[in-house]
């Protein structure tokens, strides 16, 4: 009997909702201060229009302009103004093992700050993904530093 090839489906990351930050934040890879920061220094202001997705416990993930593009990275969820209701992102978490080199960025496109070669072999945790890029949302743990990151890579990257 020939197997039909599985079909690998992941949670999908949802649409940003913009809304003003209320309380300064540093920016990191993941939700928490342990995570790779995305650029040194790199902080939301109070007042400033960013785009938050959801949140992971006491962190939202957000989308901040950063010269020119933006970065995807997470904030303290005290940064959210009050009357915004952030649903909990349900990642996945599924480990797969890079099929080829991949290039991480912290933005969806080309526009972000951080741009990590990846070497095939890698081991990297899938969270999500934007079926419309062609991009897997992931985690890697050994990451930058000694810190996990939190990146988006092509999903052809992963073979599946």
């Amino acid at each position: 009997a020939t197997e039909s090839p599985i079909t690998h489906e992941f949670y999908v990351l949802p649409v940003e909702k913009r809304a003003t930050a209320s309380a300064e934040s540093n920016v990191y890879t993941g939700p928490g201060e342990n995570y790779y920061a995305v650029s040194e220094g790199l902080a939301i202001s109070s007042g400033q229009d960013i785009g938050f997705y959801g949140k992971v416990s006491d962190w939202a993930m957000v989308s901040v302009p950063v010269d020119g593009g933006n970065t995807v990275g997470y904030v303290r969820l005290s940064s959210a103004p009050a009357d915004l209701s952030l649903k909990n992102l349900n990642f996945d978490k599924e480990a797969f093992k890079l099929y080829s080199t991949a290039v991480l960025m912290d933005a969806p496109g080309n526009k972000g700050a951080l741009k990590l070669q990846v070497p095939a072999g890698t081991e990297v945790t899938v969270l999500a993904e934007i079926k419309e890029l062609g991009l897997v949302y992931v985690e890697i743990p050994s990451g930058v530093d000694g810190k996990p990151v939190r990146g988006f890579i092509p999903r052809d990257a992963l073979g599946v």
